[in-house]
Formats: C-alpha cells, sequence, structure tokens
C-alpha cells in the first residue's frame, strides 16, 4: 500500500480519527521533521498521543508514533529528534523551561500540557523524572549536563 502525503503535519495527524475525535494540543517541525502532539481524550483529563513526520518532496508523511514522547531516529548518522512532553503541569503553570545542555527551550502549556522537541541530536541513554511542586528534572542524559524544567506560572521567569 502506497503511503498517503499530506500539506501539513497537523492535517495529516488528525486524517486517521473521526472529526472532533481529538485535537492538536502542540506541534514543532524543523527543516523536514515535525512532531504533533494529540490529545486522544478531548472530553476527559488530557491522554496525549505524539506523532513524527517526515517531508518528502514537499507533502508530510506519518512515522513512528506512542503515547511516550522519546527519541526518534533521523536516519543511519545516530541523530534524530527527542520529543519531551507531559499531560500533568500544576494548575497556573503556563510557561515550562527546559534547560537541556546548553540550550534552553520555553514553551507554552495548554490544559496542562507542553511540548519540547530537540533536533539532530544523539539518543539519551535514558531519561527520568524526579517529581517536586515546582520542578522536574530529566536526569541521566548523554547529551550534556542534566536537562531541568522549571514551571513558571504566569511567565515568571524563575531561575
Amino acid at each position: 500500500m502506497a503511503p498517503t502525503y499530506f500539506a501539513s503535519p497537523e492535517v495529516a495527524a488528525l486524517s486517521d480519527f473521526p472529526a472532533g475525535a481529538v485535537y492538536v494540543v502542540a506541534s514543532r517541525a524543523n527543516a523536514d521533521n515535525a512532531y504533533v502532539l494529540l490529545d486522544t481524550r478531548p472530553n476527559g483529563p488530557a491522554y496525549p498521543y505524539g506523532i513524527v513526520f517526515k517531508r518528502e518532496a514537499g507533502e508530510w508523511i506519518e512515522g513512528a508514533s506512542n503515547n511516550a514522547g522519546g527519541w526518534f531516529a533521523d536516519g543511519d548518522l545516530g541523530l534524530g529528534m527527542l520529543a519531551f512532553w507531559d499531560e500533568d503541569a500544576p494548575a497556573g503553570a503556563d510557561l515550562v523551561r527546559i534547560d537541556f545542555g546548553s540550550d534552553i527551550h520555553e514553551e507554552p502549556v495548554t490544559e496542562g500540557v507542553f511540548l519540547s522537541v530537540w533536533w539532530r541530536v544523539p539518543s539519551p541513554e535514558r531519561i527520568s523524572r524526579v517529581s517536586s511542586p515546582s520542578e522536574w528534572r530529566v536526569a541521566g542524559l548523554k547529551l550534556g549536563d542534566t536537562a531541568t524544567l522549571t514551571l513558571v506560572a504566569g511567565h515568571e521567569r524563575a531561575g
């Protein structure tokens, strides 16, 4: 069966579901790669589902998908995309800041869900999280130092 191509990764992500059954929470694209995060339970607590896309000949095609995020290989150079998301941001958080090695991402929180993606990075050995009311940690990553995720309410830039 030939693959189906789409004009955008968001349209492609929604194409396998009945209208209104899911919605796009967040998406990120870089060159010919994209990651779309859906909420597959729009009438209850969030149940995110992530899908990787690749652009071929100007159109998008679906790759891997799962409900856990993670690292996805891009070719045979040992590099890929790392998608990090969570659906359980504390009430009042509307922004997260994630320090990953020397990279700092600030991402919006939508209905308790956020998404951050790194492109063309080696696979981390493992990802673990230690939770506290104000800070989550992603530890044990091969890329540089510990990655720290800080939840920020009201766009205050906590240190």
